[in-house]
């Protein structure tokens, strides 16, 4: 009998399949979808794979490793092909959210919509729903005006919403769109050593792409309550010690803004500069957590790994920005993260607990944006 933290399954038309020759499954922070292939080939005279035939596109199906839901979401592709001693067949899908992605929005005006409610009436006409998790009141007040673009999809809607306030969307394992503020509790689920629990390793240092200084511009809506400076000139700056100050940035904010929005606006840009600052891959047996739950992203993790760090014992605290979970036809399970700064997926407004001055470019601390002479 296989091991079971070595299984992968697909739940499908009340189905289970699970005798494949290779499996990938792959989450990513900040992406709306998870996405999934597997293989089965097998002699021709063989079963498993003239089971998986039954397989099909728009087939809602549930992807299950080590017995613990990963995906939620649809078969999209299904490549099926033999030869006199063989038969193979192939099925990749994503995750629910898919739809969002792929189908144009309704071109409609949101006037006064909360953050949530606007990203809610994207998704009702899918079925999807939307998940939040400790999000600041900064990232929740009313949006004066908001537009849908003809023919911008849902997605591309709401990913707009993200860069104005600051937010940045994600799938869960059951199909849900989750908004949430990545709280970095300091705690790590696992601790990397080079020449122990590593299989593999690199990383990659840049300061290409940062900048001492970001700032955000644009213009508010007037108002008989606000005009002037106080809507022509709206502008924050976000700072950078950990580089060099002559590097300066300068954004055209995407939509009409008030003084906290740009503060999120260049906040969420610093932290996407951080991410590019630190990019680890690290690469371990199996699937699972020390605690048997399936690695994720956003979880915490020390590496130790003179060769790849050049801090004082070679150590980084590091957070998962990717997980590709693979199994290869030897029958090898292994689990490839992708790592970056923590402060990278720590960005909504009002999460200042975590940044402060940077020393150099691996601490990925920075100086949240303030307002500029001008704004109100």
């Amino acid at each position: 009998m296989p091991d079971p933290k070595l299984v992968a399954r697909i739940a499908a038309g009340g189905d289970l399949y699970d005798n494949w020759t290779t499996v990938s499954v792959t989450r990513t922070y900040g992406s709306p979808t998870s996405e999934f292939a597997f293989s089965c080939v097998e002699p021709s005279s063989g079963a498993a794979a003239k089971k998986v035939l039954k397989l099909k596109p728009n087939d809602r199906a549930q992807i299950f490793l080590a017995g613990i839901q990963v995906i939620d979401g649809f078969i999209e592709v299904r490549n099926a092909g033999y030869d006199a001693n063989q038969h193979q067949v192939i099925v990749q899908g994503r995750s629910k959210v898919c739809d969002i992605v792929d189908s144009s929005a309704d071109p409609r005006e949101y006037k006064g919509y909360k953050l949530d409610a606007i990203v809610r009436g994207l998704l009702k006409p899918h079925g999807l729903n939307l998940v939040t998790k400790s999000l600041p009141p900064e990232a929740q007040k009313a949006i004066r005006e908001f537009r849908i673009h003809h023919g911008e999809t849902a997605w591309e809607a709401i990913e707009r919403l993200g860069r104005m306030r600051g937010v940045i969307f994600t799938d869960d394992k059951d199909g849900n769109l989750v908004m949430s503020q990545v709280e970095n509790q300091g705690g790590s689920v696992a601790d990397f050593v080079e020449g122990v629990n590593i299989l593999a390793a690199s990383a990659m240092l840049r300061s290409e792409g940062m900048f001492g200084k970001l700032q955000v511009s644009g213009q508010d809506r007037g108002s008989d309550e606000k005009s002037g400076a106080a809507v022509a000139q709206v502008s924050a700056l976000a700072t950078n010690p950990g580089t060099r100050a002559n590097r300066q940035l300068i954004m055209l904010a995407e939509e009409p803004l008030d003084t906290k929005d740009a503060q999120a606006r260049a906040d969420r840009e610093m932290a996407e500069t951080i991410a590019r600052q630190v990019e680890a891959i690290i690469t371990v047996p199996g699937w699972t957590r020390p605690d048997g739950q399936l690695w994720d992203v956003a979880d915490h993790c020390t590496v130790k790994s003179p060769m790849l760090f050049p801090t004082r014992d070679g150590s980084l605290d590091l957070a998962i920005r990717q997980v590709n979970f693979t199994q290869s036809a030897p029958g090898q399970t292994l689990t490839t993260l992708q790592l970056c700064l923590p402060n990278a997926l720590n960005i909504l407004p009002g999460n200042d607990a975590t940044r402060g001055a940077a020393p150099n470019i691996l601490s990925g601390a920075y100086t949240p944006a303030q307002p500029q002479t001008g704004t109100a």
